[in-house]
C-alpha cells in the first residue's frame, strides 16, 4: 500500500510504481532465494520489496505451492503477510569509553541497514547513573526511526549493535558501553518476559 493520491491527480507514470520492476525484482528474487519454508520466503520477499521501493508504506505477499508435501489432498498451500514501515523510538546511552562515539556508531550502523530510516535524533544529555550509583556518569538521547522488522526482530537487531561496541552480560543497572531501549513502537503494546513496549521507564 501506498498514498496512490499524486499519481491519481497528475496521471503521470513517475509519480506512481513501476510494476515493472516489481515483476522483476519479485522474479529475481524466487530465482536467487532457496529456503525451506514458504513462511519465510514471503517474509523476506515482502522485507525485500519494501526495502528497495521505500515509497511503499505497506506490503502484502501471498505465495501459493501446488505440491506441497503434505499427505492429504488440496488444491494448493499458500501462506500470506503483510509487513510494512513502522515509527519506533529508541532511547540511547553509554557511560563506558567513547559515550558519544559509540551511540553515534550505533546510529550510522542502523542508517546504512536497509530496514531502517533514521528519522530525527535528539540532542545528548548527562544523566546520573541508578541501581548502581559507583560508576560513571550516562549520556543519553532519542532516536525515531522507522523500520521494516517486527518489534521482537528489531530487538534482535539493537542487541548486535550493543554487542558491537563491547556491551557484555552485566548486572541489570551496571556500566555499559552502549544501551538501546525500544521505548515505543507505533501504538503497540508488549509486555513479556523479552520485551516491554512502552518501555518500563515510561510509565
Amino acid at each position: 500500500g501506498r498514498d496512490t493520491s499524486k499519481a491519481a491527480n497528475s496521471d503521470e507514470l513517475e509519480d506512481s510504481i513501476d510494476y515493472g520492476k516489481v515483476t522483476q525484482l519479485i522474479s529475481t528474487f524466487m530465482i536467487k532465494n532457496q529456503v525451506n519454508l514458504l513462511e519465510t520466503l514471503a517474509n523476506q520477499l515482502a522485507v525485500e520489496l519494501l526495502t528497495t521501493f521505500t515509497e511503499c508504506r505497506n506490503v502484502t505477499v501471498e505465495i501459493r505451492k501446488p505440491n506441497a508435501p503434505i499427505p492429504v489432498t488440496f488444491q494448493d498451500v499458500a501462506i500470506k503477510v503483510t509487513r510494512g514501515w513502522h515509527t519506533a523510538y529508541i532511547a540511547t546511552g553509554s557511560n563506558m569509553g567513547d559515550r558519544e562515539g559509540n551511540i553515534e556508531n550505533a546510529i550510522l550502523n542502523l542508517g546504512a541497514d536497509t530496514k531502517f530510516k533514521i528519522i530525527k535524533t535528539s540532542n545528548y544529555y548527562e544523566t546520573k547513573p541508578y541501581g548502581e550509583e559507583n560508576q560513571d556518569n550516562f549520556l543519553n538521547g532519542m532516536v525515531k526511526l522507522k523500520t521494516c522488522c517486527t518489534p521482537y526482530e528489531l530487538l534482535d537487531r539493537l542487541k548486535v549493535e550493543e554487542r558491537r561496541a563491547g556491551r557484555v552480560k552485566t548486572s541489570k543497572w551496571g556500566p555499559r558501553p552502549l544501551d538501546l531501549d525500544i521505548i515505543y513502537y507505533d501504538d503497540i503494546i508488549i509486555d513479556d518476559e523479552n520485551l516491554t513496549i512502552p518501555h518500563g521507564d515510561m510509565v
